[in-house]
């Protein structure tokens, strides 16, 4: 038996940890599906709703309108979950570092991209709660921030549309990885991780590319050092013309990271 096929087996007896075995890490976390798909279908019919009655109320006519071109219950939704990176990474995470130490897999708020599909095609992609009004909330601890009315208006009506000709690019590729537990980093927008046989690998999405490698691999090779402490300590890319810094990969790094391997154990 391989020594990996080994630690799996035993991870069930450990629970919900993260221990070291064979010096080699493993961390256990439990998850609960159930849970995002209700965030989420409540959001998507909350948006759909809120657009409908928009767009009557005000006489605008926007045939490219989710609740113009379909039937609510003809919509489906693919959701993945979306966790944050933990602040300790600002501090702790170097090139030489396993990125899976710094995920935070239990964030107790449920943050999540969610796919909508009508007739087998993606069509949309909303991530909730929405980046935007996530990052002022973050970023204004302190304050009861108000959702303004304007700008959400703006976004429902902008941004809940039919997208099937720009998805139908990339769709077949999110689909086919399904099947495994996958799950978006926050802030990091055109990636979906996978988790298979333990190991976490890290699909990029592009019109023209389709790109899988060891997880680890690809942060070292496309964001680096600089930027995950930027997302550690929240500070996203290409969200509300924040400025950040471009990736700068890592270089002359060891590469001698302790072996990982992640186990999720469903609620």
């Amino acid at each position: 038996m391989s020594k990996l096929n080994y630690l799996l087996l035993l991870l069930p007896i450990f629970g919900h940890s993260q221990i070291s075995i064979l010096n080699d890490t493993i961390i256990v976390k439990k998850y609960n599906h159930l849970d995002y798909e209700i965030v989420a279908s409540d959001t998507i019919k909350s948006m759909y709703e809120n657009q409908k009655r928009f767009l009557i109320n005000s006489h605008v006519t926007n045939e490219n309108s989710l609740s113009n071109k379909s039937k609510l219950n003809e919509l489906n939704l693919l959701t993945i979950p979306c966790f944050r990176l933990k602040r300790s990474a600002n501090e702790f995470y170097d090139c030489d570092k396993s990125i899976e130490q710094f995920i935070a897999f239990e964030d107790h708020v449920k943050y999540m991209f969610t796919f909508i599909m009508s007739n087998n095609k993606i069509i949309n992609l909303q991530i909730i709660p929405n980046p935007i009004f996530e990052i002022e909330r973050i970023n204004n601890p302190d304050s009861q921030l108000e959702v303004n009315g304007f700008r959400y208006r703006e976004m429902i009506l902008n941004d809940f549309t039919d997208d099937s000709d720009f998805f139908k690019f990339i769709q077949d590729d999110i689909l086919s990885i399904k099947n495994s537990f996958i799950f978006g980093i926050y802030g990091i927008w055109d990636v979906i991780f996978e988790i298979e046989n333990g190991e976490l690998f890290a699909n990029k999405f592009g019109f023209n590319s389709f790109i899988r490698m060891n997880a680890n691999d690809y942060l070292n090779h496309y964001l680096g050092e600089i930027k995950i402490k930027e997302l550690a300590r929240g500070y996203y890319e290409d969200i509300d013309n924040l400025g950040t810094l471009e990736p700068i990969p890592c270089q002359n790094h060891k590469n001698e990271k302790l072996k990982t391997f992640i186990k999720i154990l469903n609620n």
